[in-house]
């Protein structure tokens, strides 16, 4: 059937109501998807923080909640735990304070609502009763705190984890717009009491030496001053960058992403075998075995793969720069695992959401992601089992 079919015989009138309704029903859809997507990252959350917490959290299912809308009734399935100890903090019931208002927006921009759609639920709901002015303040409000907490001061770090990943992000130009993956640089710091914090972000259409650079001088600017080490899985400028930056400062490679790397670069019968021969080099209990291993690794496979072999002499400095450091941080030190599980947290947010609206929006999940993942690893400790007199040398308190 023809879709002008639905308007044979009707009159302005009846057609305008016809448009008007089936608008209605795609906005209805729109936030009955953006609400059940938020739910579901909070139980995820949730269950990852008992998890860490060493307790078991198992999901039981779902109850519906029906909230009332100027598109209609939303229809919303609410995850619940089998212990029912899970809250939703995104909605909660008869309550119309300014702090509950101002949470319940927080969440609903988080989860990737634009202004408009926050607006339109929140106006059609009899509990939630809210302005598009009112909502705008409260917008406004939360992206001056996430942009001082940005430039917030920083503490002394001894070392410094880096890295990039690529999130989707919508560029509006005029009446049009897109989506496009830019790269947001991130930055996260040991302090001298052996402590993670995240130290900075910002977003780039591309990486290179003259981002980096650039982020590096602001963290400098903010107090993180002279790190002792560098880690990074040597995306394109970082070298340069820190080498320019803090050229005291050692550089060491991330060792999981070396090893990634090899296995891609050999022929598909390789791989196994030299992944757990580079694996064994860097397994070693002290420096003259992991040379001693790292000869042998560069004699085994130096005629298959002679390239390779020489990009991994080229960088030996930095693939060994742990060994400089005492036996009992190096563990933590030679891959990039504690920076990447932030990443990870990042990506789950965007995977949920799907895209960053807008720069404001970017900077309020931005700043809630970091946030989140700092009170979940509150008091943890990332060096945890350094001596006191390794932790003077290295300028530890």
């Amino acid at each position: 059937m023809s879709i002008l079919s639905l308007f044979e015989g009707k009159t302005p009138e009846e057609i305008g109501g016809i448009l008007t309704g089936e608008l209605d029903s795609f906005v209805k859809a729109r936030i009955e998807e953006a609400l059940n997507d938020a739910f579901g990252g909070e139980i995820e959350d949730f269950i990852a923080e008992w998890l860490q917490k060493g307790e078991g959290a198992v999901r039981n299912g779902h109850y519906e909640r029906h909230l009332k809308t100027k598109y209609g009734p939303v229809a919303v399935r609410v995850p619940r735990d089998r212990m029912n100890l899970f809250k939703t903090r995104l909605l909660q019931p008869y309550q119309r304070s300014t702090d509950d208002l101002e949470a319940t927006v927080q969440r609903l921009c988080i989860e990737g609502m634009t202004l408009s759609e926050i607006t339109a639920f929140l106006k059609g709901d009899s509990d939630l009763g809210l302005s598009a002015e009112s909502a705008a303040k409260m917008v406004r409000k939360m992206a001056g705190e996430a942009d001082a907490f940005r430039s917030r001061p920083l503490p002394r770090c001894v070392v410094v984890l880096m890295d990039g990943t690529y999130v989707p992000i919508r560029r509006r130009y005029g009446d049009s717009s897109s989506i496009e993956k830019e790269c947001i640089e991130v930055a996260m710091g040991v302090t001298e009491d052996g402590k993670r914090v995240i130290l900075g972000f910002r977003t780039v259409p591309n990486e290179g030496s003259s981002s980096w650079g650039d982020f590096l001088e602001r963290l400098k600017a903010r107090g993180i001053g002279d790190p002792k080490l560098f880690i990074t899985d040597g995306l394109q400028g970082m070298p340069e960058a820190i080498a320019a930056s803090f050229p005291a400062a050692k550089q060491q490679r991330c060792l999981v992403h070396i090893q990634r790397s090899i296995s891609k670069a050999v022929r598909v019968k390789d791989r196994k075998e030299i992944a757990e021969d580079f694996k064994s080099v860097y397994g070693k209990a002290d420096a003259a075995e992991t040379f001693s291993a790292f000869d042998a690794f560069l004699s085994k496979w130096g005629r298959p793969y002679p390239k390779l072999m020489s990009s991994l002499i080229a960088i030996k400095g930095a693939l060994f720069a742990y060994l400089r450091f005492p036996k009992c941080m190096r563990s933590a030190i030679m891959t990039s695992n504690a920076i990447e599980s932030f990443n990870s947290c990042l990506k789950r947010q965007t995977r949920r959401r799907v895209i960053i609206n807008s720069e404001t929006n970017g900077l309020i999940v931005m700043c809630q992601v970091i946030k989140d993942y700092e009170q979940n690893s509150r008091g943890a400790k990332y060096l945890k089992y350094m001596g006191e007199e390794e932790k003077q040398k290295l300028g530890f308190k």
